[in-house]
């Protein structure tokens, strides 16, 4: 079989299955963009810029977030500026868990890294 053969055979087969391969690639690219929207609704991430008593301020890449911690079991007097923040809310949007990690503990496990001392990342989100 010649080259052009080939390339032949692989437009008709193609041309065959157009549709089908079409459907495919929108259902992926539906499915990711739900993946990400639930992401953005259901998960905030990023860098503490503003505590209160009630409210803890997230800022990341995309946007910045203000949070109501009202009757979370959170304390809010532990969290500083500059503290990576995650948290995970439920469909009703209320706040299942809320994980900070100190700016401080981020800096040693970067410091561990460049070491060569890459054990058990228990704090990573």
């Amino acid at each position: 079989m010649q080259m052009t053969e080939v390339l032949q055979k692989t437009k008709d087969i193609l041309q065959a299955h157009k549709k089908k391969l079409i459907g495919i690639v929108i259902v992926i690219v539906l499915l990711s963009a739900a993946s990400a929207g639930f992401q953005a609704i259901f998960q905030v991430k990023g860098v503490v810029t503003n505590v209160t008593e009630s409210r803890i301020t997230v800022a990341n890449f995309f946007r910045t977030q203000t949070i109501n911690l009202t009757g979370v079991p959170v304390n809010t007097t532990t969290i500083q500026l500059g503290d990576r923040a995650f948290i995970q809310k439920n469909l009703q949007g209320n706040i299942l868990y809320v994980t900070v990690r100190s700016s401080e503990n981020h800096k040693e496990k970067s410091k561990d890294w460049e070491r060569g001392e890459r054990g058990g990342d228990k704090d990573h989100f």
